[in-house]
Protein backbone atom coordinates (compact mmCIF):
# COMPACT_ATOMS: atom_id res chain seq x y z
CA UNK A 1 0.00 0.00 0.00
CA UNK A 2 2.77 2.32 0.79
CA UNK A 3 4.86 1.87 -2.50
CA UNK A 4 1.97 2.16 -4.63
CA UNK A 5 -0.13 4.89 -3.03
CA UNK A 6 2.86 6.96 -1.69
CA UNK A 7 6.43 5.61 -2.43
CA UNK A 8 5.29 5.37 -6.68
CA UNK A 9 1.99 7.19 -6.38
CA UNK A 10 3.00 8.66 -9.49
CA UNK A 11 3.27 5.61 -11.56
CA UNK A 12 -0.13 4.17 -10.00
CA UNK A 13 -2.66 6.10 -12.29
CA UNK A 14 -6.49 5.59 -12.21
CA UNK A 15 -6.96 4.62 -15.65
CA UNK A 16 -8.87 1.23 -14.65
CA UNK A 17 -12.60 0.02 -15.54
CA UNK A 18 -13.95 1.61 -12.90
CA UNK A 19 -12.41 5.24 -13.79
CA UNK A 20 -13.51 5.07 -17.50
CA UNK A 21 -16.51 4.23 -16.52
CA UNK A 22 -16.68 6.74 -14.05
CA UNK A 23 -15.50 9.36 -16.68
CA UNK A 24 -18.67 10.19 -18.38
CA UNK A 25 -20.03 11.22 -15.19
CA UNK A 26 -17.53 12.22 -12.80
CA UNK A 27 -15.78 14.18 -15.46
CA UNK A 28 -11.87 14.42 -15.82
CA UNK A 29 -10.98 16.98 -12.99
CA UNK A 30 -11.10 15.96 -9.27
CA UNK A 31 -11.95 12.30 -10.23
CA UNK A 32 -9.21 12.39 -13.26
CA UNK A 33 -5.88 12.51 -13.94
CA UNK A 34 -3.55 15.48 -14.93
CA UNK A 35 -3.38 18.66 -15.91
CA UNK A 36 -7.27 18.98 -14.79
CA UNK A 37 -7.06 16.85 -11.75
CA UNK A 38 -4.28 19.17 -10.62
CA UNK A 39 -6.51 22.73 -10.99
CA UNK A 40 -9.16 21.01 -9.43
CA UNK A 41 -7.01 19.37 -6.36
CA UNK A 42 -5.33 22.73 -5.70
CA UNK A 43 -8.86 24.42 -5.41
CA UNK A 44 -10.58 22.23 -3.73
CA UNK A 45 -7.70 21.71 -0.96
CA UNK A 46 -7.94 25.27 -0.34
CA UNK A 47 -12.29 24.95 0.08
CA UNK A 48 -11.74 22.08 2.48
CA UNK A 49 -9.06 23.67 4.56
CA UNK A 50 -9.48 23.28 8.33
CA UNK A 51 -9.92 27.26 8.11
CA UNK A 52 -13.17 26.76 6.29
CA UNK A 53 -14.02 23.81 7.99
CA UNK A 54 -13.82 26.12 11.39
CA UNK A 55 -15.86 28.25 9.67
CA UNK A 56 -18.67 26.54 8.36
CA UNK A 57 -18.79 24.42 11.39
CA UNK A 58 -21.70 26.19 13.11
CA UNK A 59 -23.81 25.83 9.67
CA UNK A 60 -22.84 22.31 9.67
CA UNK A 61 -24.24 21.58 12.97
CA UNK A 62 -27.26 23.28 12.67
CA UNK A 63 -27.70 20.78 9.55
CA UNK A 64 -27.18 18.06 11.83
CA UNK A 65 -29.66 19.70 14.47
CA UNK A 66 -32.32 20.18 12.06
CA UNK A 67 -32.04 16.80 9.88
CA UNK A 68 -31.90 14.50 13.03
CA UNK A 69 -35.16 16.45 14.45
CA UNK A 70 -37.06 16.03 11.19
CA UNK A 71 -36.41 11.92 11.70
CA UNK A 72 -37.50 11.75 15.11
CA UNK A 73 -41.15 13.29 13.67
CA UNK A 74 -41.15 10.43 11.28
CA UNK A 75 -39.76 7.70 13.50
CA UNK A 76 -41.77 8.71 16.56
CA UNK A 77 -44.50 6.06 15.57
CA UNK A 78 -43.16 3.71 12.57
CA UNK A 79 -40.17 1.83 11.14
CA UNK A 80 -37.86 3.95 8.74
CA UNK A 81 -35.46 2.88 6.17
CA UNK A 82 -32.27 4.18 7.55
CA UNK A 83 -30.01 4.03 4.42
CA UNK A 84 -32.95 6.64 2.95
CA UNK A 85 -32.62 8.54 6.42
CA UNK A 86 -28.90 8.86 6.52
CA UNK A 87 -28.72 9.87 2.96
CA UNK A 88 -31.49 12.53 3.93
CA UNK A 89 -28.85 13.27 6.68
CA UNK A 90 -25.80 13.56 4.57
CA UNK A 91 -27.70 15.90 2.07
CA UNK A 92 -28.67 18.48 4.64
CA UNK A 93 -24.93 18.72 5.93
CA UNK A 94 -23.58 18.44 2.35
CA UNK A 95 -25.76 21.14 0.54
CA UNK A 96 -24.96 24.58 2.38
CA UNK A 97 -21.37 23.09 2.04
CA UNK A 98 -21.30 22.17 -1.65
CA UNK A 99 -23.65 25.15 -2.81
CA UNK A 100 -24.57 27.80 -0.13
CA UNK A 101 -27.66 29.25 -0.30
CA UNK A 102 -28.33 28.27 -4.52
CA UNK A 103 -30.42 24.43 -4.28
CA UNK A 104 -33.32 23.76 -2.07
CA UNK A 105 -33.17 20.73 0.48
CA UNK A 106 -36.01 19.17 -2.22
CA UNK A 107 -33.44 19.78 -5.11
CA UNK A 108 -30.19 18.76 -3.64
CA UNK A 109 -32.21 15.07 -2.48
CA UNK A 110 -33.33 14.77 -6.29
CA UNK A 111 -29.92 15.57 -7.61
CA UNK A 112 -28.12 12.75 -5.24
CA UNK A 113 -30.73 10.04 -6.23
CA UNK A 114 -29.58 10.97 -9.71
CA UNK A 115 -26.03 10.79 -8.70
CA UNK A 116 -26.70 7.40 -7.15
CA UNK A 117 -28.95 6.07 -9.98
CA UNK A 118 -26.34 7.42 -13.03
CA UNK A 119 -23.39 5.60 -10.36
CA UNK A 120 -25.65 1.87 -9.90
CA UNK A 121 -25.96 1.81 -13.78
CA UNK A 122 -22.15 1.29 -14.64
CA UNK A 123 -21.91 -1.86 -12.92
CA UNK A 124 -21.82 -3.76 -16.54
CA UNK A 125 -19.78 -1.51 -17.83
CA UNK A 126 -17.16 -2.02 -15.16
CA UNK A 127 -17.80 -5.36 -15.03
CA UNK A 128 -16.81 -5.70 -19.07
CA UNK A 129 -14.81 -2.89 -20.12
CA UNK A 130 -13.54 -4.31 -22.87
CA UNK A 131 -17.05 -3.95 -24.35
CA UNK A 132 -17.25 -0.89 -26.72
CA UNK A 133 -19.50 1.93 -26.18
CA UNK A 134 -20.76 2.13 -29.14
CA UNK A 135 -22.55 -1.62 -27.94
CA UNK A 136 -25.34 -1.28 -25.91
CA UNK A 137 -24.97 -2.34 -22.44
CA UNK A 138 -27.91 -3.00 -19.34
CA UNK A 139 -27.99 0.29 -17.99
CA UNK A 140 -26.86 3.19 -20.65
CA UNK A 141 -30.55 4.55 -20.89
CA UNK A 142 -30.41 4.75 -17.20
CA UNK A 143 -27.23 6.71 -17.59
CA UNK A 144 -28.05 8.97 -20.26
CA UNK A 145 -31.30 10.01 -18.38
CA UNK A 146 -29.56 10.62 -14.94
CA UNK A 147 -26.80 12.34 -16.67
CA UNK A 148 -29.23 14.54 -18.73
CA UNK A 149 -31.48 15.17 -15.55
CA UNK A 150 -28.38 16.21 -13.63
CA UNK A 151 -26.95 18.81 -16.25
CA UNK A 152 -30.36 19.99 -16.46
CA UNK A 153 -30.14 20.83 -12.82
CA UNK A 154 -26.97 21.74 -12.17
CA UNK A 155 -25.84 23.95 -15.31
CA UNK A 156 -28.57 26.50 -14.79
CA UNK A 157 -27.58 27.03 -10.98
CA UNK A 158 -23.32 27.38 -12.36
CA UNK A 159 -24.98 29.86 -15.12
CA UNK A 160 -27.12 32.17 -12.37
CA UNK A 161 -23.92 31.80 -9.83
CA UNK A 162 -21.48 32.86 -12.59
CA UNK A 163 -23.38 35.43 -13.62
CA UNK A 164 -23.40 37.69 -9.98
CA UNK A 165 -20.68 39.71 -9.46
CA UNK A 166 -19.26 37.54 -6.88
CA UNK A 167 -20.27 34.71 -7.89
CA UNK A 168 -22.21 33.62 -4.97
CA UNK A 169 -25.45 35.67 -5.42
CA UNK A 170 -26.93 35.93 -2.17
CA UNK A 171 -24.67 33.63 -0.70
CA UNK A 172 -21.41 34.49 1.25
CA UNK A 173 -19.16 32.83 -1.23
CA UNK A 174 -17.38 30.06 0.87
CA UNK A 175 -19.30 27.36 -0.61
CA UNK A 176 -17.24 24.69 -2.45
CA UNK A 177 -19.12 25.70 -5.55
CA UNK A 178 -18.29 29.54 -5.34
CA UNK A 179 -14.22 28.65 -5.20
CA UNK A 180 -14.65 26.13 -8.18
CA UNK A 181 -16.02 29.27 -10.06
CA UNK A 182 -13.50 31.84 -8.68
CA UNK A 183 -10.73 29.05 -9.98
CA UNK A 184 -8.04 28.41 -12.94
CA UNK A 185 -8.06 25.59 -14.81
CA UNK A 186 -4.10 24.72 -15.85
CA UNK A 187 -4.52 27.38 -19.14
CA UNK A 188 -4.95 29.93 -16.69
CA UNK A 189 -8.85 30.74 -17.50
CA UNK A 190 -11.82 29.93 -15.81
CA UNK A 191 -12.87 26.31 -15.25
CA UNK A 192 -15.95 25.51 -17.82
CA UNK A 193 -19.42 25.15 -16.65
CA UNK A 194 -18.89 21.26 -17.38
CA UNK A 195 -15.91 21.34 -15.48
CA UNK A 196 -17.75 22.84 -12.50
CA UNK A 197 -20.56 20.49 -12.57
CA UNK A 198 -18.97 17.14 -13.31
CA UNK A 199 -16.68 18.05 -10.04
CA UNK A 200 -19.55 18.45 -8.03
CA UNK A 201 -21.11 15.35 -9.39
CA UNK A 202 -17.36 13.36 -8.41
CA UNK A 203 -17.79 14.95 -5.02
CA UNK A 204 -21.44 13.53 -4.40
CA UNK A 205 -20.15 10.36 -5.72
CA UNK A 206 -17.03 10.39 -3.03
CA UNK A 207 -18.86 11.73 0.03
CA UNK A 208 -22.61 11.38 -0.04
CA UNK A 209 -23.19 7.74 -0.06
CA UNK A 210 -20.13 6.68 1.15
CA UNK A 211 -21.13 8.46 4.26
CA UNK A 212 -24.35 7.61 3.93
CA UNK A 213 -23.67 3.98 4.21
CA UNK A 214 -21.43 3.90 6.60
CA UNK A 215 -24.05 5.90 8.85
CA UNK A 216 -26.21 2.61 8.54
CA UNK A 217 -23.38 0.41 9.45
CA UNK A 218 -23.06 2.73 12.89
CA UNK A 219 -26.59 2.02 13.37
CA UNK A 220 -26.46 -1.98 12.38
CA UNK A 221 -23.49 -2.45 14.97
CA UNK A 222 -25.25 -0.68 17.71
CA UNK A 223 -27.94 -2.47 17.41
CA UNK A 224 -25.92 -6.01 18.26
CA UNK A 225 -23.44 -3.91 21.01
CA UNK A 226 -25.47 -2.43 24.07
CA UNK A 227 -22.54 -2.01 25.84
CA UNK A 228 -21.01 0.66 22.90
CA UNK A 229 -24.96 2.26 23.03
CA UNK A 230 -24.52 2.75 26.70
CA UNK A 231 -21.13 4.24 26.46
CA UNK A 232 -21.90 6.72 23.39
CA UNK A 233 -24.91 7.88 24.99
CA UNK A 234 -22.98 8.60 28.54
CA UNK A 235 -20.65 10.33 26.04
CA UNK A 236 -22.82 12.52 24.35
CA UNK A 237 -25.24 13.42 27.63
CA UNK A 238 -21.60 14.67 29.25
CA UNK A 239 -20.53 16.77 26.54
CA UNK A 240 -23.58 17.86 25.14
CA UNK A 241 -25.26 18.55 28.64
CA UNK A 242 -28.76 18.56 26.71
CA UNK A 243 -27.94 20.69 24.15
CA UNK A 244 -27.62 20.96 20.29
CA UNK A 245 -24.33 19.42 18.61
CA UNK A 246 -21.65 22.52 18.53
CA UNK A 247 -18.59 22.53 16.61
CA UNK A 248 -16.42 22.79 19.97
CA UNK A 249 -18.16 19.25 20.54
CA UNK A 250 -16.21 17.32 17.88
CA UNK A 251 -12.95 16.28 19.60
CA UNK A 252 -14.69 16.19 23.16
CA UNK A 253 -16.23 13.29 21.29
CA UNK A 254 -13.94 10.47 21.58
CA UNK A 255 -15.65 7.29 22.39
CA UNK A 256 -17.68 8.21 19.59
CA UNK A 257 -14.85 8.71 17.22
CA UNK A 258 -13.17 5.22 18.11
CA UNK A 259 -16.95 4.03 17.45
CA UNK A 260 -16.70 5.46 13.68
CA UNK A 261 -13.37 4.66 13.37
CA UNK A 262 -14.24 0.91 14.05
CA UNK A 263 -17.01 0.78 12.04
CA UNK A 264 -15.52 2.20 8.68
CA UNK A 265 -12.27 -0.32 9.39
CA UNK A 266 -14.75 -3.43 9.30
CA UNK A 267 -17.25 -1.84 6.86
CA UNK A 268 -15.29 -0.18 3.89
CA UNK A 269 -17.41 1.77 1.78
CA UNK A 270 -14.55 1.66 -0.83
CA UNK A 271 -13.90 -1.54 -0.35
CA UNK A 272 -11.71 -2.19 -3.94
CA UNK A 273 -9.34 0.63 -5.15
CA UNK A 274 -7.98 0.12 -8.42
CA UNK A 275 -4.96 1.73 -10.11
CA UNK A 276 -2.95 0.90 -13.48
CA UNK A 277 0.54 0.67 -13.28
CA UNK A 278 2.26 3.11 -16.25
CA UNK A 279 5.85 1.52 -16.52
CA UNK A 280 7.30 -1.89 -15.24
CA UNK A 281 7.70 -2.04 -11.66
CA UNK A 282 8.65 -4.24 -8.58
CA UNK A 283 6.53 -4.59 -5.48
CA UNK A 284 8.30 -6.78 -3.13
CA UNK A 285 9.75 -9.52 -4.88
CA UNK A 286 6.84 -9.18 -7.32
CA UNK A 287 7.65 -8.47 -11.07
CA UNK A 288 4.49 -5.48 -12.16
CA UNK A 289 4.37 -4.95 -15.89
CA UNK A 290 3.16 -1.81 -17.29
CA UNK A 291 -0.31 -1.56 -17.86
CA UNK A 292 -0.78 -3.90 -15.26
CA UNK A 293 -4.13 -3.22 -13.11
CA UNK A 294 -3.36 -3.87 -8.95
CA UNK A 295 -6.30 -3.63 -6.64
CA UNK A 296 -6.14 -2.25 -3.20
CA UNK A 297 -8.80 -3.51 -0.91
CA UNK A 298 -9.25 -2.38 2.49
CA UNK A 299 -11.64 -4.54 3.29
CA UNK A 300 -8.84 -7.14 3.22
CA UNK A 301 -6.35 -4.87 4.88
CA UNK A 302 -8.44 -4.23 7.62
CA UNK A 303 -8.64 -7.71 8.46
CA UNK A 304 -4.97 -8.66 8.63
CA UNK A 305 -5.08 -10.30 12.18
CA UNK A 306 -1.17 -8.93 11.95
CA UNK A 307 -2.43 -5.63 12.55
CA UNK A 308 -6.11 -6.15 13.65
CA UNK A 309 -6.32 -9.37 16.28
CA UNK A 310 -9.30 -11.24 15.89
CA UNK A 311 -10.24 -8.77 13.12
CA UNK A 312 -13.85 -9.51 13.06
CA UNK A 313 -14.48 -8.69 16.40
CA UNK A 314 -16.06 -5.14 16.97
CA UNK A 315 -13.92 -3.17 19.44
CA UNK A 316 -13.55 0.82 19.40
CA UNK A 317 -10.60 0.05 22.04
CA UNK A 318 -8.65 -0.31 18.82
CA UNK A 319 -8.69 3.13 18.35
CA UNK A 320 -7.25 4.24 21.79
CA UNK A 321 -4.74 6.34 21.52
CA UNK A 322 -2.08 3.78 22.99
CA UNK A 323 -3.48 1.16 20.92
CA UNK A 324 -2.52 2.86 17.68
CA UNK A 325 0.44 3.73 18.61
CA UNK A 326 1.16 0.35 19.59
CA UNK A 327 0.15 -1.37 16.89
CA UNK A 328 1.85 1.32 14.30
CA UNK A 329 4.87 3.02 15.00
CA UNK A 330 4.26 5.67 12.13
CA UNK A 331 1.16 7.16 10.49
CA UNK A 332 1.44 8.42 7.55
CA UNK A 333 -0.27 11.98 7.13
CA UNK A 334 -0.29 14.91 5.19
CA UNK A 335 1.50 17.62 6.49
CA UNK A 336 0.17 21.15 7.24
CA UNK A 337 0.54 22.63 3.72
CA UNK A 338 0.36 18.92 1.84
CA UNK A 339 -3.50 17.26 1.86
CA UNK A 340 -4.97 14.67 -0.23
CA UNK A 341 -7.37 14.85 -2.56
CA UNK A 342 -11.18 14.07 -2.44
CA UNK A 343 -10.53 10.49 -4.01
CA UNK A 344 -6.57 9.70 -1.60
CA UNK A 345 -4.42 10.80 -4.00
CA UNK A 346 -1.02 11.55 -2.54
CA UNK A 347 -0.52 14.96 -3.75
CA UNK A 348 3.16 16.37 -2.09
CA UNK A 349 5.45 15.68 0.65
CA UNK A 350 4.01 13.47 3.54
CA UNK A 351 5.15 13.67 7.17
CA UNK A 352 4.58 11.96 10.52
CA UNK A 353 1.06 12.63 12.61
CA UNK A 354 1.48 13.23 16.03
CA UNK A 355 -1.87 12.92 17.31
CA UNK A 356 -5.17 11.24 17.19
CA UNK A 357 -7.02 11.11 15.20
CA UNK A 358 -4.60 11.43 12.24
CA UNK A 359 -5.16 13.29 9.41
Amino acid sequence: MRHVLRDRAENYVRGAAMWDALGPLTGRGIAGEGPGWLASRDILRQGMSGGYLQRTGQVIADSVEQAVEELADRAVSRPVDAVAEMTRLVHRVINPVFFGCRVSAAQCDRLGGEVATALGSLLWRMAMPFVPDRVPMPGDRAFLRATRTIDRMLLPVIDKARRQDDGSGNCDGADLMSGLLRGRGPDGRPLSDEHVSRDIVALFVAGSESSALTLTWAWAVLARHPAVVAGVRQEADEVLAGGPPRPEHVRKLVFTQQVMAEVMRLYSMAWAVPRVARENDMVGRVSVPAGTTLVISPYLTHRLAEFWPDPQRFDPGRFERQAVRERIRWLICPSGTASTSAWGRRSSPWSRCSSWPPC
